[in-house]
């Protein structure tokens, strides 16, 4: 796999170029580390480094970039040899164990320690004990470093593992801090999910013994960076132009990710490198990946907190105390003592809710394993499973990218051409984010249907009904039974129902009761598509441009991208305004409407008497495609006025 996800779960299968080109946030930090690496000779024990910082947050990245600086500079290459663990060591369960891997990555870099895992080997041989053998072997390592002039740094990542439940005899922890206390020829930079007591508690060993690294999420400047750098990988323009005119949407990723780089970059990707939805395979391998870790934490929790924190993942979005009472029916004392136990445990965080200075809400403290719940766990049928990537949709793209997205989507699944998953994914999480219109949501979902069918009918059954699709059903049935209520029954279990009734009365051409539930359909919330088509309701057969005009502008308020074309329509064909006319087509332009620059071309030729700027719209007009009228307004524009 070639894709910027993998590369992110696994910066050891970078290239040297690759990982420190890409290496654009955390520079402080680096430098930092870095100096002080730069500043002792080691003559003496330093005091060694602990990164810490949820999965994700760059730590792994981290330790490699060190490397590598370590190697590439003058003043250090001579004598520091820097050796990067793997990151997952399931063979070391004793000290000794350590001092062996070292041995063998010290014959790895350098010929001249070639022979160092075998003189260890007939060290543990003649050892009386474990113990023995253990100091023995650190003796030899520590040795042959000094008679060589070196020095060796240890980059482990997951250090906790080894300190919390690697090292069981307290008596090993001991002696590993009495061994780095006093062996100047070792010096570690390790990183850490999290701050175990070992580190934090006074009394313990290693209290206050190593300087300690946050790993916080990007800020906003960082965030840009490393976007910029994501969008140069793509070659995409837009991302700069994004950063610099819209850093609101910048703002958004950083908070819905937690400033998370590794989720940040997985779903940039997602919605970037989406041509043939392979990089849904990519994430399917990695939460497979993640699958033991994180089942794992889940498995240590008691059953309450097991509840408490399964409430809190379904539900992405955070969530208040009282809800997770309601949700999980326990009782308040439990879903208190769980929360405290799952905050202590760096599973869960309290969020700041704006407005809200009394209530606390909560969401899972790492978003990546957020993700992983949600699409190991939450059902198919059930619309959370793939919420986190519908709020990605909503924050990052604009309505109008979601509709070339959209088209994209729809012209790939009829090439053949989509990984069948992915295609769910991205077509439920599009239909989910309600921006579509009633007519474009049913073309996806259709092109969806028929991708699937021959694909992986197994989907089929899972995708969202549209509402045309439920309204289609209704009239189909309509039509054979000539049974209303037996018609409208498949609006009951429909979240926009009153919509729908208002659509169905509408087509049916029973205006009045169209009226009647569109209305019901706006008190209570449903602002999607029954504003718009209230609107056009009274502008059309009611002809009350009073109220057409009021509906229009609550539409627009609402995020409708139709209705600006049709309010300056109203405003130039009814009402006589010509000035809003103007200011809602341009408005409509600026939405994307294909139609709005050659009815403002007419607006500045016929009422505003401005012949260059209809010549300006004209040409627009047919740039944007428009070539039923455009061309031969523009003609005679030619002709009669220039």
């Amino acid at each position: 796999m070639n894709t910027l996800v993998e590369h992110i779960y696994n910066p050891a299968n970078q290239s040297r170029e690759d990982l420190i080109d890409g290496f654009v946030v955390r520079q402080k930090t680096f430098k930092r580390i870095f100096d002080d690496l730069i500043q002792s000779d080691m003559q003496f024990p330093e005091q060694h480094f602990l990164l810490i910082g949820q999965r994700g947050m760059g730590k792994t990245t981290m330790l490699w970039r060190l490397a590598y600086a370590v190697e590439e500079s003058p003043q250090l290459n001579s004598w520091l040899i820097p050796l990067v663990f793997p990151e997952e060591q399931y063979g070391i369960s004793k000290l000794f164990h350590l001092w062996e891997h070292t041995a063998r990555l010290l014959a790895q870099k350098s010929l001249i320690f070639k022979h160092l895992p075998e003189q260890m080997e007939k060290i543990y041989e003649e050892a009386e004990n474990k113990e023995e053998y253990e100091q023995n072997a650190l003796e030899l390592l520590a040795e042959s470093l000094k008679r060589q002039g070196k020095k060796a740094l240890l980059l482990i990542d997951n250090f906790d593992e080894y300190i919390g439940k690697k090292f069981k005899d307290k008596k090993e922890v001991q002696r590993l801090r009495v061994v780095l206390s006093n062996c100047a020829e070792l010096r570690i930079i390790g990183g850490s999910a999290r701050l175990i007591k070992e580190f934090t508690n006074y009394g313990e060993p290693f209290y206050e013994f190593f300087k300690i690294e946050r790993l916080e999420g990007l800020g906003r400047e960082e965030t840009q960076q490393l976007l910029l750098k994501l969008g140069e990988h793509y070659q995409e323009a837009a991302i700069q132009r994004i950063v610099a005119q819209q850093p609101e949407r910048i703002e958004a990723l950083r908070r819905i990710t937690g400033g998370v780089i590794r989720t940040m970059v997985l779903l940039f990707e997602i919605f970037v490198e989406s041509e043939d939805g392979s990089v849904f395979i990519d994430l399917e391998q990695i939460l497979d990946r993640a699958s033991p870790l994180y089942k794992h934490r889940m498995d240590d929790l008691t059953s309450e907190e097991q509840g408490v924190a399964e409430c809190i993942a379904l539900n992405w979005d955070s969530i208040s105390e009282a809800e997770i009472c309601q949700k999980t029916k326990l009782s308040a004392e439990e879903v208190k003592n769980a929360l405290s136990a799952l905050i202590e445990k760096f599973l869960v965080q309290a969020v700041p809710v704006e407005l809200s200075n009394e209530i606390i809400y909560y969401q899972i403290e790492e978003r990546f394993f957020n993700i992983w719940y949600l699409m190991r766990y939450g059902k198919f049928k059930e619309k959370n499973k793939i919420r986190w990537f519908t709020r990605f949709l909503e924050t990052w793209a604009s309505p109008q990218e979601l509709r070339e997205r959209a088209t994209k989507l729809i012209d790939s699944m009829e090439k053949g051409t989509y990984h069948a998953k992915g295609a769910y994914y991205f077509a439920e999480a599009m239909l989910q984010t309600k921006v579509l219109g009633f007519h474009e949501e049913y073309d996806l979902y259709k092109s969806a249907r028929t991708f699937l069918e021959k694909q992986n009918p197994s989907l089929v059954s899972e995708l969202s009904l549209v509402n045309k699709e439920v309204y289609e059903q209704a009239k189909k049935c309509y039509e054979e039974t000539q049974d209303l209520t037996q018609a409208l029954a498949f609006f009951e279990e429909i979240p926009e129902r009153e919509y729908l009734l208002g659509r169905f009365y509408d087509i049916e051409l029973d205006f009045a009761k169209a009226e009647q539930y569109y209305l019901l359909a706006i008190e209570k919330g449903e602002y999607q598509y029954a504003p718009y088509n209230l609107a056009y309701l009274y502008h059309s057969e009611f002809k009350d441009f009073t109220k057409a005009e009021s509906y229009y502008l609550l539409a627009i308020e609402k995020g409708d991208v139709d209705a600006p074309y049709n309010l300056a329509f109203l405003y130039a064909n009814e009402l006589k305004d010509f000035t809003k006319a103007e200011q809602y087509y341009l408005l409509a332009i600026e939405k994307g409407d294909v139609n709005a620059p050659n009815n403002l071309a007419i607006l500045y030729e016929n009422e505003f008497k401005d012949f260059a700027k209809a010549e300006q719209y004209y040409l627009l007009a047919i740039e944007k495609g428009e070539y039923q009228y455009a061309p031969y307004n523009l003609a005679y524009l030619y002709h009669s006025e220039f």
